[in-house]
């Protein structure tokens, strides 16, 4: 396995989740990227679920990698963006509604250079530019996500994920790879497979009572919950923790929830809530592709990176990790065993 081998592989949308914002995202992708351009691999959809590659934060003001696009490269930005890119671009669709940078637009790069990415206003209308990249014959498109794994894996059923993590201050390596560990595992949570008639909307939940299925305010579920009692619901939203301590009251054993990205709770009260005899099930599982750790994670958060990539691979069998810092971050072999 090598990094041309992630991102070849397949061509299915490829979503990057940070741990945090700073975790390593956007390095994640231009490191992606560069191996496809050397291996002559072009034509890739780049885009963001916020706001990446500018010079510095906008909030914070801290420094932040730039995105560079290449030749036949498909981007979608923010018109503002496009026109003031080093990078130059042929148009190829622009959206009817405004933002504050600008209209949606989507460009085909035709000189390599820096583009600033922002993401469109809502999912919809980023499944909507996944869509059209594919359309235009993408390689396949790469999407800089949240700085949490909590949005935008659901934009399409059809997707891979990265998960992008740093350390925490003073964590260790055996904290490090827990914490990893738990995440990766609501990749891993059974499909649901008894299914209400009609899914539940965002703001709803569809309960299975003794009288079939019933679709309810999720904003109302915990103050009514003497009205329906059921085994098992379907979260059209979030999880949230509110919600699964209402749950339980109603009877609910089991909890259907969209996919990992829906889970607004720790994955430490996953498992304890597991251990309470509830059981948590996925109506949607996209392909957990690699974990990418940013070893070096700055004061006080740094570890060394070849034990570390050690234990998540001993932990996460079948998982390809990498610190897409190091020159050769598959192979140790090049390195020696510590660093």
């Amino acid at each position: 396995m090598n990094l041309l081998d992630l991102i070849s592989g397949s061509t299915l949308p490829l979503v990057l989740i940070g741990s945090e914002k700073g975790a390593g995202k956007t390095v994640t992708l231009n490191r992606l990227r560069a191996e496809a351009r050397q291996a002559g691999l072009t034509a890739f959809g780049l885009m963001t679920a916020g706001w990446d590659g500018e010079s510095r934060d906008h909030l914070t003001g801290k420094e932040k990698p730039r995105v560079t696009a290449y030749p036949d490269d498909l981007v979608l930005t923010a018109a503002n963006c496009l026109t003031s890119a080093e990078a130059r671009f042929e148009l190829l669709w622009s959206d009817s509604i405004s933002t504050p940078m600008g209209r949606m637009v989507l460009g085909r790069c035709k000189r390599s250079g820096y583009v600033e990415l922002v993401a469109p206003p809502s999912g919809r209308q980023m499944a909507e530019a996944v869509a059209r990249m594919q359309t235009e014959g993408v390689t396949r498109t790469l999407i800089d996500g949240a700085a949490d794994r909590r949005t935008h894996i659901g934009i399409t059923e059809d997707v891979e994920v990265g998960l992008v993590f740093r350390p925490l201050e003073k964590e260790s390596i055996e904290a490090f790879t827990r914490r990893v560990s738990r995440t990766t595992e609501l990749f891993g949570l059974d499909l649901a497979t008894d299914a209400p008639p009609v899914k539940p909307h965002p703001h709803q939940i569809a309960l299975h009572t003794q009288g079939g299925w019933r679709l309810l305010n999720a904003s109302t579920f915990e103050s009514d919950f003497a009205t329906h009692q059921g085994e098992t619901a379907w979260i059209g939203g979030p999880l949230t923790e509110r919600l699964l301590q209402a749950l339980p009251k109603r009877g609910v054993t089991h909890i259907v929830v969209r996919d990992p990205s829906r889970f607004f709770i720790s994955e430490t009260l996953v498992k304890r809530s597991t251990k309470r005899g509830l059981y948590f099930h996925l109506q949607h599982r996209p392909r957990l592709r690699f974990v990418a750790a940013r070893c070096d994670g700055g004061t006080n958060r740094s570890l060394p990176p070849f034990d570390t990539l050690d234990s998540l691979r001993n932990a996460l069998p079948g998982v390809p990790c990498f610190d897409p810092w190091l020159l050769d971050p598959i192979d140790r072999a090049t390195h020696g065993r510590t660093r």
